[in-house]
């Protein structure tokens, strides 16, 4: 590849051979990789997937309200990030706000206690 940047079949990817970093495949999805980040005050042993820019969080147990996740690499600014839950009986009221090195998610023990998982999305700018 030439500069990191390799053009497959139907495909753009940004990366090594042996690990893809970002990746537009032939339907327009974007997959980022990189490591994952680490979450925490989130309940009792919860859990996540995914990289700085997407992923999913298992609420841990008891009443938690606040997740925080700490970034595998800072970010050269705070960047923008949106949540979303899986919880659809009622509106699930959730903020969050960011840094180079975290972004938390608030809202109160009512929204997180009907609240299994959180997607997030993290974009730079």
């Amino acid at each position: 590849p030439l500069f990191g940047v390799r053009i497959r079949q139907s495909s753009f990817a940004v990366g090594s051979t042996s690990r893809t970093t970002f990746e537009i495949d032939s339907s327009g999805h974007i997959y980022a990789g990189g490591r994952t980040p680490a979450v925490s005050n989130c309940g009792t042993n919860p859990t996540i997937i995914g990289n700085d820019m997407a992923g999913l969080i298992t609420v841990g147990s008891g009443a938690p309200t606040a997740c925080v996740v700490d970034f595998a690499s800072s970010w050269r600014n705070p960047p923008a990030c949106s949540v979303g839950t899986d919880y659809t009986a009622d509106t699930v009221l959730l903020y969050s706000s960011s840094t180079i090195n975290f972004f938390s998610i608030q809202g109160d023990a009512i929204n997180f206690a009907n609240v299994a998982h959180i997607s997030y999305i993290c974009l730079g700018y």
